[in-house]
């Protein structure tokens, strides 16, 4: 089984989140059967109608763009049912469904350490960031982004 395209799909839609997804998953553990259901299907099955036609309305040009994206080098995506799935990660309450990684997958088994900051930060700020960064990746620490402009893309 191969949930992939489902949860690429899954995390792409408008409002829902990881435990809506925990729900669907629990119910349709090959998600591709959810996503082959009609939307009447779907709400005969228990879906609240605009969730139901959300997944049926889907735009599946998004998932081919980050299945493309995946097979960039050094790229991955990883789901929660990926060998390569941080395991602490999946132990928060609600764990992202999809993680777009960068780099050496190496790298989520070693210490980490997130930095988070302004879209828009001044040109010093961005540069404090870079040097912050590259200072606590050279002690061994990765550095985790979530690939939004400004200080996590510095």
């Amino acid at each position: 089984m191969n949930n992939l395209p489902y949860f690429l799909a899954l995390n792409r839609i408008k409002n829902i989140g990881p435990r809506t997804v925990k729900k669907l998953l629990h119910r349709w553990p090959n998600l591709k059967e959810l996503f082959e259901l009609s939307t009447p299907e779907r709400i005969a099955e228990g879906l609240p109608a605009p969730l139901a036609s959300l997944i049926g309305s889907f735009d599946w040009d998004m998932v081919t763009s980050d299945i493309s994206w995946g097979q960039g080098s050094n790229q991955h995506l990883l789901t929660w049912e990926s060998p390569g799935y941080p395991l602490l990660l999946k132990e928060i309450a609600d764990p992202p469904v999809v993680l777009y990684a960068k780099g050496s997958m190496e790298a989520l088994n070693q210490p980490c350490i997130a930095m988070i900051g302004s879209r828009n930060p001044s040109v010093t700020g961005a540069e404090n960031a870079f040097r912050f960064a590259k200072e606590l990746a050279g002690y061994g620490l990765s550095i985790v982004s979530g690939l939004a402009l400004g200080i996590d893309a510095a």
